[in-house]
């Protein structure tokens, strides 16, 4: 019986000892990527750390006429996940802005990042590069 207890004693201490490894294992992220097109600038942002990650992508309409701009759709590709919207409109200025939070997820630091938006029958490209 003490045998038992020992064994089991000791498998609570490295699953303990493992979760705190694991906790101090978090390593701050901040990572941001931009890029301009002909009638946008963008910029991704990825915060958090190793476990918990926030991500957000900000677009702003740099052309003439944002009032005729209407609905938007975007997608973002990263090697950590993708993320789309559609049927997003300027925020009554010129930009608009959309995020979320996932499981620590993150894309590579110097990766460029693929961003596709749509607009009044409009399309650009835009790869996100990483900035410092």
């Amino acid at each position: 019986m003490k045998l038992g207890k020992a064994v089991i004693f000791f498998i609570f201490v490295l699953v303990v000892a493992a979760g705190a490894y694991v906790h101090l294992q978090k390593e701050a992220i901040d990572y941001v990527y931009k890029g301009e097109s002909e009638n946008w600038s963008a910029t991704y942002r990825v915060t958090g750390d190793t476990q918990w990650t926030e991500h957000r992508v900000t677009l702003r309409f740099t052309g003439e006429h944002p009032e005729q701009v209407g609905s938007i759709n975007y997608s973002v590709k990263t090697t950590a996940g993708s993320t789309a919207a559609r049927g997003d409109t300027l925020d009554g200025g010129r930009t608009v802005s959309a995020g979320g939070g996932g499981n620590g997820a993150i894309p590579f630091q110097n990766e460029e990042i693929p961003l596709d938006v749509e607009w009044a029958g409009n399309k650009e490209h835009i790869v996100l590069l990483p900035r410092k």
